[in-house]
């Protein structure tokens, strides 16, 4: 039987060697699709709660608890009154019944939360 590299100049007889060991293999595509990976094991006994706040509290970045208070008696202004205000600030509003609202997202920058009561109705104002 002849040799795959018989009558190949002796430059591309590196190159045949190679094609010849490739030709031998088996075809992946005749295998099918390789099965996909196994997810890692989930360790059930791992609580990762307590390393978090540890890792929360030592940051002197990361804000405390109850660190932004929420306002619960928000006083209000008419639109011809807030003259401290920019036309293009940006507000949150909201409409119940017929009174309309508007809070500042500059001031909910800082507090987060509105706790509010309007024509009998409570509601929450979250940023």
């Amino acid at each position: 039987m002849p040799r795959m590299s018989e009558g190949v100049p002796p430059r591309f007889r590196a190159l045949a060697a190679a094609l010849a060991v490739l030709a031998a293999m088996p075809s992946a595509a005749a295998e099918g699709p390789a099965p996909a990976p196994k997810p890692p094991p989930v360790d059930a006994g791992l609580d990762p709660e307590p390393a978090i706040r540890r890792e929360a509290l030592s940051d002197p970045r990361n804000l405390r608890r109850d660190e932004l208070p929420p306002i619960r008696d928000p006083k209000y202004a008419g639109a011809l009154e807030a003259r401290h205000m920019d036309g293009e600030e940006w507000v949150l509003g909201v409409v119940i019944g017929k009174t309309a609202l508007a809070y500042p997202v500059n001031i909910l920058n800082q507090h987060e939360i509105v706790v509010d009561a309007v024509e009998g109705v409570p509601f929450l104002v979250c940023w």
